[in-house]
Order: C-alpha cells, then sequence, then structure tokens
C-alpha cells in the first residue's frame, strides 16, 4: 500500500490535470464559475454563506443557488460524480424506510414486524440518541423556531410520520419538516456506507438538495484554488 503523503499528492491521485488546472492564473470567483460550468469530469458541490465546510452540512449542485445565500461560496469535488456515496430520497425510497423502521433497535430489524405501540419507548430513546448531536449543535433550530417544536416534539413528529402516517416523503421534501426527517435519513443512509443524502426540495423554487455527512472525505474548492492559482 502506498502512502499519499503530501496535499499536492492527494490532488493529484484525485483530480485530473484538466480541473486543478481550471485555478490557474484566475481569482477564486472566476475559478469557481469555471468549475461550475466545466465539470465534464467532476461533480461538485457547493455551499454559500461562508467557507467553514462542516459535516452534516446542506449543499446544492448550483453555483447560483448557493450564492443566494452569500458570496463567500466553497464546495467539494469528487471525480467519481460521488459514484456509490449519495443515498437518493424519493417516495419510493423513503418508504423503504418505514418499512425498515426496525433497524434502529435490532439488527434483525429488517426482516420484523413491530408493534410499534409496544416499543415506542424503545424507538424514541434511539431517535433522541440520534437527533442528539444535532440538538446540541443547533443544526434544527432554525425549524424548531419557525414551527414551534421542542425537542420532545421533535422526536414524537418525527415517530409518527414514520410509523402512523402514509403520506408522500415528497409532499415534506419541499417544507420546513423536512429538516427534522434529516437526522434520521443521514443515519440511515450511513448504515448502508452512504456518505450524502439527497432529495428534491423548495429551495431556489424547487432544485436537488444535498446534506454531506462527513465533509473529509472529499477535497474543498478553496484548497484547490489556493494550491493551483
Amino acid at each position: 500500500m502506498r502512502f499519499i503523503t503530501t496535499f499536492y499528492e492527494y490532488l493529484n491521485e484525485n483530480l485530473s490535470p484538466k480541473f486543478s488546472d481550471l485555478a490557474k492564473g484566475v481569482d477564486y470567483e472566476t475559478f469557481l464559475h469555471k468549475t461550475y460550468f466545466d465539470n465534464s469530469y467532476h461533480k461538485v458541490l457547493y455551499r454559500g454563506s461562508g467557507r467553514e465546510l462542516e459535516d452534516n452540512i446542506f449543499m446544492t449542485d448550483d453555483l447560483d443557488h448557493a450564492e443566494q445565500y452569500g458570496e463567500d461560496v466553497d464546495g467539494i469535488v469528487s471525480n467519481t460524480n460521488f459514484k456509490d456515496t449519495i443515498l437518493h430520497f424519493d417516495n419510493g425510497s423513503f418508504n423503504e424506510l418505514r418499512d425498515n423502521f426496525g433497524v434502529l433497535i435490532s439488527d434483525r430489524g429488517r426482516y420484523l414486524d413491530f408493534d410499534y405501540d409496544e416499543y415506542e419507548s424503545t424507538f424514541k430513546e434511539k431517535l433522541r440518541e440520534i437527533y442528539s448531536p444535532y440538538f446540541e449543535k443547533g443544526k434544527l433550530s432554525d425549524a424548531m423556531y419557525q414551527l414551534n417544536k421542542d425537542e420532545d416534539k421533535v422526536i414524537d413528529y418525527v415517530y409518527d410520520f414514520i410509523t402512523n402516517s402514509t403520506d408522500n416523503y415528497r409532499l415534506i421534501s419541499m417544507n420546513k419538516q423536512n429538516d427534522f426527517l434529516i437526522p434520521l435519513l443521514m443515519y440511515y443512509a450511513k448504515r448502508d456506507t452512504y456518505n450524502i443524502i439527497s432529495f428534491w426540495g423548495s429551495d431556489y423554487g424547487g432544485s436537488m438538495e444535498y446534506v454531506v455527512g462527513d465533509i473529509s472525505k472529499y477535497t474543498k474548492l478553496s484548497d484547490i484554488w489556493e494550491n493551483y492559482k
């Protein structure tokens, strides 16, 4: 096994010369727009309103969309178009989550039918464990404020939507309530080794949205520009 010891080696291993060349001799804003319009070999996800990218962060594949949130845009890039790392949630895949909700409390949960009334407290305890880091870091605070829900009401909402509702997920993905489902969707995705989830959201008049779990798995656009400009 060969170890990659420098940042340049890492970039050279993971990016084609064509992409890194986009940064040469241009300012950062020009580089960003070149990555958006010349993306034949790589897929880029962007984030507006600051270059401090953190785990479990919302991102978009539309640069204009990212810029709506602030001019200080950064992003991540993959030369495999994030292949095998994105789990897309639509009505069908969300219903699979509903059917497999038992995985939260049992490794055999995919194959068991649960009496949810009997196991409600166990499921909610697991949900609180999953949601605790999101509550602590304030990642759901905006939706909680707008929809007037405290932590217990968020857990109740998520549990009820999974176990007592047959509403199409697409109806929720276009609304603020979807924020409450993100921690569960990420947990479910990571169990199957996915690091990114996607869904059709309401932002920017309706567009594909992404949430990236472990941001450290990808190369940041700002780092590429700093090292190749």
